[in-house]
């Protein structure tokens, strides 16, 4: 028998450079911040699509049932019109504030060109230290402004050349990554600030104060409204069951009353017509509704023009 063949020697494994080591780290942390800003994108573009169709359908809706403007009740007409706005505002901030949390962040060793906020670049200022004070460097500038003087040398020194652009590699790459980790910092930072920061919170108040203002105003203009339509028709009624003037509110006078006086007669008659051209179109509504519901058919849109006559009518009483 003879010898057993020699067992195939195990390849040595290769240990990775300090430069590899930094890029997959740098890597990793770039997938982080691109993670983040899909989210933030998504959440800002789900709020903007939900916060538009809100405000567009209350107010598109309340301000059809509100204006014309019937007169009077100027603190709901003031409450509606700065509600509105009040909505739009608070969307506008909430779209801008997402929006920033999904920037781009260009770093650079240098803090004093670093277009970011105050906190921000003291959270960045943080983390530079904590790198160069391991690698016995004052600064992250420092460090690299080393990493730079070891380049020229090594080309001065050929027996030296190897190791002196390792140290200037692993040095970058040192410095790369750190730039990676403090964005992810500041996109973590940004995305907290932009869902529950402060001024988020005011806005969302603002908002919820807005809708109320908005929807409390809306409904008094629009009762007033109907409040006056629902008068011209009793008063309709009350003519027909031959009610007495003396018994009947102001806005049922009859239209051959007239005020004495000069302005104030041409003023009174202007306002008998207007009250006889509303109990006009008021029985014309009493009979459009009633063959509406006669016929199963026919919308109640066919009889929204007398509506809307009366409501321009009554407003002038």
């Amino acid at each position: 028998m003879g010898d057993p063949p020699p067992a195939p020697a195990k390849e040595e494994e290769e240990t990775p450079s300090r430069a590899s080591s930094f890029a997959a780290a740098e890597a990793q942390n770039r997938e982080v911040i691109t993670g983040i800003r899909e989210r933030m994108d998504l959440v800002a573009k789900t709020f903007g699509g939900l916060g538009t169709t809100l405000v567009t359908g209350i107010g598109v809706a309340k301000f059809s049932d509100v204006f014309p403007w019937p007169g009077g009740g100027w603190l709901a007409l003031i409450g509606v019109v700065a509600g509105f706005i009040g909505m739009i505002a608070a969307v506008i901030f909430f779209a801008y504030r997402l929006s920033q949390a999904t920037e781009p962040l260009t770093m650079q060793s240098d803090l004093r060109d670093l277009q970011v906020a105050q906190s921000e670049k003291e959270i960045i200022e943080e983390v530079f230290g904590q790198v160069a004070r391991l690698n016995g460097a004052s600064s992250l500038l420092a460090l690299e402004a080393r990493a730079h003087r070891l380049s020229r040398i090594a080309n001065r020194l050929p027996d030296r050349k190897e190791a002196l652009i390792t140290e200037a590699d692993d040095t970058m790459a040192a410095i790369s990554a750190t730039y990676a980790r403090a964005a992810v910092l500041v996109a973590r930072r940004r995305s907290a600030q932009a869902l529950r920061g402060g001024h988020s919170l005011r806005m969302v108040i603002l908002f919820a104060v807005s809708v109320l203002c908005f929807g409390i105003g809306a409904d008094y203009l629009e009762s007033e409204r109907s409040a006056k339509v629902a008068a011209a028709k009793a008063c309709a009624e009350a003519r027909e069951a031959k009610a007495k003037a003396e018994e009947l509110p102001r806005i049922c006078a009859e239209p051959n009353e007239a005020s004495s006086g000069g302005d104030d007669q041409a003023e009174g008659s202007a306002r008998q017509e207007t009250i006889k051209a509303l109990a006009e179109l008021v029985t014309k509504l009493n009979t459009c509704e009633t063959q509406v519901n006669a016929a199963a058919g026919e919308s109640e849109e066919s009889c929204a023009p007398l509506r809307r006559a009366i409501r321009e009518l009554a407003a002038d009483v």
